[in-house]
């Protein structure tokens, strides 16, 4: 009965610990549920705040970086504007000081609000990230927590189950213990009541033989009454033995049916409490396993936050570099404004200097306006002064055929203006500006038209142009040899006006613009247009409103460089009609016409300059019985002598200063009317052979070009340039020497006449004409004797004195000398 209370204590007391585990198990329950929630709230706000925090961050990364680039991009505007005033300064260019160094005092105020600013936004960019870090770590250490939290719950939960079913299984060891104890127990009960009533029996048996033994031996009535007393006493000690036994095998039974009710109870209990335990054990298995299963998720949610906080660590860490690269730019910045302080320190010390510059280069600004327009002025005068048209002479070289057939040179040249020629009839010699003999090169002869490519350049028109009977050169002159080794004088000219203009680029702007016309059978060919598809009524000679000739439906192409123009020029000159004579093997047969207009706008001003450079390759003046021309080559000569006629004409009406200029006879001369007269430059290149078979065509040509150009204009030269200088200049100069050598070298009466000569009647004489009365006077006064003692004594001391004396725009006088039959007079200013 004690065992079965010890049984059922025990059984309480596990139901009571179960309980207790229950209970436990629940606020387990209760407070992870609690933790879930918190860890919920927890990630929503991490993820809030890393939203928060990475549009923050990207917000002030990209106001830091707009506010870097703004700040390098003011810097350095106002570093180019600090560098561009030093420039213009070396430069002395005027600029407006005052103003340039308010706007840069302007800039580097705003430089030095925006880096205050810039250090402001770097300082609440700095704040919201430590916040944020902050944020980062206390959510991290709750994490770590929750982490924590959770394991120590998984573990306990697994502990108080360990514990349990060691519980559990004790109890169940104990009480099976017992039952066997309890059992065995009884059966030893049983087994010495068993052995007790064996015994009994045993002890009854032999008391019943000895009584009869004893009896049967002694036979007395004493042992009788004995036997009888034992015999009694077994009697009453069997009974009660038997009933002792049979108590004890009430006894038994009794606790046998106990034991067996008490053990069937006890096993019921057993069962239904170790059931009752199964199920709350199956209960707190299956909330375990729930638990552990929302724990792996929460894990798994935990270790993908994990990662979202990695990458979010990631970004920060290269926010934290991209700004501390913001924070060096800024530190480079604040270098920069610091320089930039400096430099308006500096500009306002280099102020004063800058303002005095500014006066001084706009003082030379207007000096050099002012002496530009001078040197173009004087530069056209002395261009003037050497003569609007002026005459040189280029004498070929003989051919290897005329030196075959043992031809000779009949032409010589004693000075650089004299030519003389040997003809049939005597010697005859010419005066011209220059001549080239044979061994000038294609340098030389464009050295002296090097300074009408500046008067092209400077706005006026320029003409040069080559005459002479065929064969004598001109192509080559104008053009140069036909494998551009010697370039003549039209590719030198293309290079020498690119030069100019690049020299001048940064004060003027240009535009260069070229046509290429061909006069061919008094017709008027565009070169730059293909073969047979001219029209002669398309193309029309016309004046602009500047008096500039423009051919209208003429192809006029730009030209950007010497390159482009020269390729140009030479695209049209493969279109040029050319023909084989007895006198040249590719003889010219038209007149070439390259018309170069050059504009130039002045930067500042504004002023637009047009010039215009032609030059001109005419064609070969000839006599018909010496080409041996065809019938079609004769009505190319008929035409190419009628227009060179019709030149001379307008350059004997030019030089004799007539009312109407005859320009309109033909096409040529129409063409060229522009660059022949006004404020034009001409020059002409007379080409003669020195041939002894061309010497009568080689007198024609020069006598023709003499007639027109000086026949009219040699008195009226000498009449408007000479009548004052010369005398001033002999007056002043000469007076003591000259007058010396005519009185130790002639007599008195002598010195009478020339005195009286060189007063009123020779002023007289030069101002009204040089006359042939002129000449008889100089004949009949001035001897023999004189003149050798004027040539001996004078020549080197007069004109010494002359050339020592003259003013910077006069470079040679009058010379006059009685010699040959045209007197010469040449002027070079």
């Amino acid at each position: 009965m004690r065992q079965t209370d010890d049984l059922q204590r025990q059984v309480d007391e596990a139901e009571k610990v179960t309980q207790e585990e229950q209970d436990a198990h629940a606020v387990t329950q209760a407070e992870l549920e609690e933790m879930k929630g918190r860890l919920q709230e927890m990630e929503t706000a991490l993820e809030n705040s890393q939203e928060e925090a990475a549009v923050a961050l990207a917000a002030a990364t990209s106001d830091l970086t707009t506010q870097a680039e703004q700040l390098k991009r003011k810097l350095a505007e106002t570093e180019a504007k600090i560098e561009a005033l030093e420039k213009e300064k070396l430069k002395n260019i005027p600029v407006d000081a005052a103003k340039e160094i308010k706007q840069l005092k302007t800039k580097l105020r705003n430089i030095e609000k925006e880096r205050n600013d810039h250090q402001v936004a770097e300082a609440k960019l700095a704040a919201q990230v430590k916040e944020l870090k902050t944020k980062l770590n206390s959510v991290e250490k709750v994490q770590s927590d929750q982490k924590t939290s959770s394991s120590n719950t998984e573990d306990q939960l697994k502990a108080v189950q360990k514990e349990k079913e060691t519980a559990l299984k004790k109890l169940q060891d104990q009480w099976e213990k017992k039952e066997q104890k309890r059992a065995e127990a009884e059966k030893k009960k049983i087994t010495v009541l068993e052995r007790k009533i064996r015994d009994l029996e045993q002890a009854g048996a032999a008391g019943t033989l000895a009584g009869k033994g004893a009896a049967g031996k002694r036979g007395s009535v004493t042992a009788k009454g004995e036997d009888t007393k034992a015999l009694q006493t077994a009697n009453d000690k069997m009974r009660e033995l038997k009933r002792e036994n049979a108590a004890l095998a009430a006894q038994l039974k009794q606790l046998e049916g106990e034991l067996k009710k008490g053990g069937t109870q006890s096993n019921v209990e057993i069962e239904r409490t170790a059931k009752k335990h199964e199920k709350i054990l199956k209960e707190i298995t299956k909330q375990l396993d729930a638990v552990t299963k929302k724990n792996s998720k929460n894990e798994e949610n935990l270790r993908k936050r994990e990662e979202q906080l990695t990458e979010a660590q990631k970004a920060i860490t290269e926010k934290d570099h991209e700004l501390e690269k913001l924070v060096s730019q800024l530190a480079v910045l604040k270098v920069a404004a610091t320089e930039g302080a400096e430099m308006a320190e500096r500009v306002k010390t280099l102020e004063h200097d800058l303002k005095k510059l500014t006066e001084e280069n706009k003082t030379l600004s207007d000096n050099f306006n002012s002496e530009r327009v001078l040197r173009k002025k004087y530069y056209n005068m002395v261009e003037d002064m050497k003569g609007k048209i002026r005459v040189y002479c280029r004498v070929r070289p003989l051919s290897k055929s005329e030196l075959g057939r043992g031809n000779f040179s009949v032409v010589k040249s004693p000075d650089d203006y004299t030519v003389i020629v040997d003809t049939s009839r005597g010697t005859k010699d010419f005066q011209y500006d220059t001549v080239f003999m044979p061994d000038s090169t294609q340098e030389k002869v464009f050295e002296d038209t090097n300074n009408l490519i500046q008067s092209a350049v400077d706005g006026y028109n320029v003409c040069i142009f080559a005459y002479g009977q065929t064969g004598s050169g001109k192509t080559f002159t104008i053009i140069g040899g036909g494998d551009g080794s010697l370039p003549g004088i039209a590719p030198r000219a293309f290079n020498r006006i690119f030069d100019l203009l690049e020299e001048n680029k940064t004060k003027f702007s240009y535009k260069v613009t070229c046509y290429m016309l061909e006069l061919y059978n008094d017709k008027l060919l565009d070169l730059f247009i293909k073969p047979g598809t001219h029209s002669d009524e398309k193309m029309d000679i016309k004046k602009d409103k500047r008096g500039m000739v423009v051919i209208s439906g003429a192809e006029i192409k730009k030209a950007t460089n010497a390159k482009e123009l020269y390729a140009l020029f030479e695209q049209g000159s493969g279109n040029r009609h050319t023909a084989s004579t007895m006198m040249n093997a590719e003889s010219s047969r038209s007149h070439l016409v390259i018309g170069i207009v050059i504009e130039t706008m002045n930067r500042v001003s504004g002023q637009i300059l047009k010039g215009k450079l032609s030059l001109v390759d005419l064609a070969g003046s000839e006599r018909v019985g010496k080409t041996g021309a065809s019938a079609q080559q004769l009505k190319e000569a008929m035409s190419i002598n009628k227009s060179l006629s019709a030149l001379g004409d307008v350059i004997s009406a030019l030089s004799s200063e007539q009312d109407f200029i005859p320009y309109r006879n033909n096409k040529l001369t129409m063409l060229m009317q522009d660059s022949l007269g006004g404020n034009a430059k001409t020059l002409m290149f007379v080409n003669i052979s020195p041939a002894d078979y061309n010497a009568d065509e080689t007198v024609v040509s020069l006598t023709l070009v003499i007639t027109s150009l000086v026949s009219h204009s040699l008195m009226s030269v000498i009449t408007s340039s000479v009548t004052d200088s010369l005398m001033s200049v002999i007056t002043s100069y000469v007076a003591d020497s000259l007058m010396s050598v005519i009185t130790s070298s002639v007599t008195d009466s002598l010195m009478s006449v020339i005195t009286s000569s060189v007063t009123d009647s020779l002023m007289s004489v030069i101002t009204s004409s040089v006359t042939d009365s002129l000449m008889s006077v100089i004949t009949s006064s001035v001897t023999d004797s004189l003149m050798s003692v004027i040539t001996s004594s004078v020549t080197d001391s007069l004109m010494s004195v002359i050339t020592s004396s003259v003013t910077d725009s006069l470079q040679k006088i009058c010379l006059f000398i009685p010699h040959g039959e045209i007197p010469f007079v040449m002027f070079e200013w």
